[in-house]
């Protein structure tokens, strides 16, 4: 796989909050995801509702690793994802148009809605972690 892996336990069309994309995307749970699809996929995204369940998978280090924050308020996050290794915190929402530009350049993917990704709107890029 050389694509997005969404690790989630959440259901639904959107389980992690992060909007409509046209990049194809593997949505895994936490306990499900193969070692070979987290090693293989170009980005991976996790939600942070699943730390718990995932470092209990003991998965190495890795580069492009996101972690989606559910709760904006939560500044524990960022402990988690310094831990995790992760390079960008994005709250559910907020950073989405930054997130489905990297997971565009992440997958080569050559279906973007532009006006939709550059538009005028509240989204600004992510913090790094770190």
């Amino acid at each position: 796989m050389t694509g997005v892996l969404l690790i989630s336990d959440s259901a639904g069309d959107d389980p992690a909050g992060l909007g409509l994309c046209r990049v194809p995307v593997q949505t895994a749970t936490a306990a499900l995801f193969t070692f070979d699809e987290f090693r293989s996929a170009a980005l991976v995204i996790l939600d942070d509702r699943v730390y718990q369940t995932f470092t209990a998978r003991r998965m190495p280090r890795r580069q492009d690793l996101v972690v989606v924050n559910p709760h904006p308020d939560d500044a524990t996050v960022w402990a988690r994802a310094v831990a995790l290794g992760a390079t960008h915190v994005v709250a559910t929402g907020e950073g989405s148009g930054w997130l489905h530009l990297k997971m565009h350049a992440a997958t080569d993917c050559q279906f973007a809605d532009w006006e939709s990704l550059l538009g005028p709107g509240p989204d600004g890029p992510p913090q790094p972690v770190g």
